[in-house]
């Protein structure tokens, strides 16, 4: 199934071709609106990108995509966050409930409680059941996979960029992305989430069918951009070793 993309094209002032920038929704999609446009008034539906590629009106496509383990990770604590109520950590967090009741720095401290994500790491929990549908959390790399295999035939240039190498890749074509909205937690939930998913064998399990095909996939469209391999620095080294095995 096709799914809807964020498809913004870069500007005039920063190229003489036709490019444009394909992601999906929480993966980095706004982080180039300094120097792109929208295709439409409103964030156009990857029919459209179809059209210009047929139309041969699109001379170069870039391709924002993450690893799936290290989006599977976010999104399970976004939503875990959004779930318990936890929104100080917006834009202004002085307008959340929290903010009349307690600290910023007490919300942290819960945060950061195991007992907090035991809690709510629950293979009963409706996050475990919406990971299909939550944008959060939802697979996308097959409609990439399918825009870059229609590029390729139509001889369309295409790049893959992680969205770890997203600003460096940018920057070389002096084109600033802006910041990505900060976590709150600290690279330690990590492992707590680790630790305790390895207590939770259906549960990993679940996480592993989620983004078995989504891995293979961004495998494919990675292996030829010369990313290093993950190691023990990567913040989510842990997680995607969990659910590699």
């Amino acid at each position: 199934m096709i799914m809807d993309m964020s498809v913004r094209k870069i500007l005039p002032e920063y190229t003489s071709k036709q490019v444009y920038v394909v992601s999906y929704y929480k993966v980095g999609h706004s982080a180039t609106r300094g120097f792109t446009t929208p295709l439409e008034t409103v964030t156009a539906p990857t029919s459209d990108l179809l059209e210009l590629i047929q139309q041969g009106d699109a001379q170069e496509i870039i391709y924002v995509v993450r690893h799936p383990a290290d989006r599977l990770l976010s999104g399970i604590k976004q939503l875990t966050l959004n779930q318990s109520g936890f929104k100080m950590f917006s834009d202004n967090p002085e307008d959340t409930w929290q903010s009349k009741y307690i600290s910023q720095a007490d919300t942290v401290s819960i945060l950061h409680d195991r007992l907090f994500w035991q809690q709510s790491l629950d293979i009963d929990n409706d996050i475990f059941s919406n990971l299909t549908s939550d944008p959060h959390t939802k697979n996308y790399l097959a409609t990439v996979e399918q825009l870059y295999r229609t590029s390729e035939s139509a001889g369309i240039s295409q790049h893959i960029v992680d969205i770890r190498h997203m600003n460096y890749y940018f920057a070389q074509q002096n084109m600033r992305c802006y910041q990505i909205n900060p976590s709150p937690f600290s690279h330690m939930i990590n492992s707590v989430i680790v630790n305790i998913l390895t207590e939770m064998p259906l549960l990993t399990e679940l996480l592993q069918n989620h983004i078995k095909q989504e891995l293979e996939i961004y495998n494919s469209l990675t292996d030829t951009q010369g990313y290093p391999e993950p190691d023990e620095l990567d913040q989510a080294w842990d997680f995607k070793q969990l659910l590699r095995s």
